[in-house]
């Protein structure tokens, strides 16, 4: 009967020790790395340089900010002309309480930060992981 008591003991204190240890670590890790980036860009093509110069943008600040944890950036870019570009961004300015009827292009939110037009999003850029 000890022997049985004695092992369960031991056991439950492995189990303890093990849960201390998974939750140390995991608040080291949170600690050390940055939050989660969502980065979500919306533009028309009718205006010929708003992809190509912001996207470029967009990933070297990813770069900048994070080195190599990419796994924590989530970059996306959407024409509102095609496909379901224009819901999309219906849907994430409403998630955002953003007023969908006042809208301009192009458009970055940053983890729900709204940055509308080219000189908001070049000056967020500039500024981004300072």
């Amino acid at each position: 009967m000890n022997g049985r008591r004695d092992s369960r003991t031991v056991s439950a204190l492995v189990v303890l020790a093990l849960a201390v240890i998974v939750l140390g670590l995991a608040g080291a890790c949170a600690r050390g790395r940055p939050e989660s980036v969502v980065l979500e860009y919306y533009y028309e093509v009718i205006c010929p340089s708003c992809p190509e110069s912001v996207r470029s943008e967009l990933q070297g600040s990813e770069v900048r900010l994070l080195g190599n944890v990419h796994d924590h950036v989530s970059a996306e870019s959407r024409d509102v002309m095609h496909g379901d570009g224009m819901e999309r961004l219906r849907q994430t300015a409403l998630k955002h309480d953003v007023d969908t009827n006042a809208l301009m292009l192009p458009i970055l939110f940053v983890n729900g930060e709204l940055y509308v037009g080219f000189d908001a999003i070049d000056e967020y850029l500039r500024t981004w992981g300072k």
